[in-house]
C-alpha cells in the first residue's frame, strides 16, 4: 500500500500507491492511538532497546574470539548466547511489538531504481 520513494531533494517520502497521497512521516506508526497504547508502545520499545544493547555485547565477544580464532573463547561466548535470558527477553518482545503496530508493506526501496 505505502511505498518509500526519493522526494527529489534526498529525503524520504511515504507514496499511498491507492491514493497518491504523499507523506513524509512514516505511516506504519499511527498518532492518534490512546495514551495508554502509547505508553504501551513505548514500553515495548524501551525493553527492545534494552535487550538489543546486551545482546550487541555478546555478538561483539563472540566475533571478537572468531578473529582470534580462539576456539575456548569461541566456545564461552556461544555458551553465554545461547543461556542468556536476554536473547528470550528480545524474542518476547518482538512478538508484543509485533501486535502493537499495525502490519504494514513498506517497500524500503525506491521505485525508480
Amino acid at each position: 500500500k505505502w511505498l518509500i520513494q526519493d522526494d527529489g531533494y534526498g529525503y524520504p517520502c511515504f507514496i499511498n500507491m491507492e491514493t497518491e497521497e504523499i507523506v513524509y512521516d512514516d505511516p506504519r506508526f499511527e498518532m492518534d492511538v490512546s495514551k495508554d497504547m502509547m505508553q504501551q508502545r513505548g514500553y515495548v520499545m524501551n525493553e527492545l532497546r534494552f535487550a538489543m544493547y546486551f545482546i550487541r555485547d555478546l555478538w561483539l565477544k563472540y566475533e571478537e574470539a572468531v578473529k582470534k580464532e580462539d576456539t575456548s573463547m569461541i566456545n564461552h561466548a556461544m555458551a553465554k548466547i545461547r543461556t542468556s535470558p536476554k536473547i528470550k527477553h528480545l524474542n518476547a518482545f518482538l512478538i508484543r511489538a509485533k501486535g502493537l503496530y499495525k502490519k504494514t508493506s513498506v517497500i524500503d526501496k525506491p521505485m525508480d531504481e
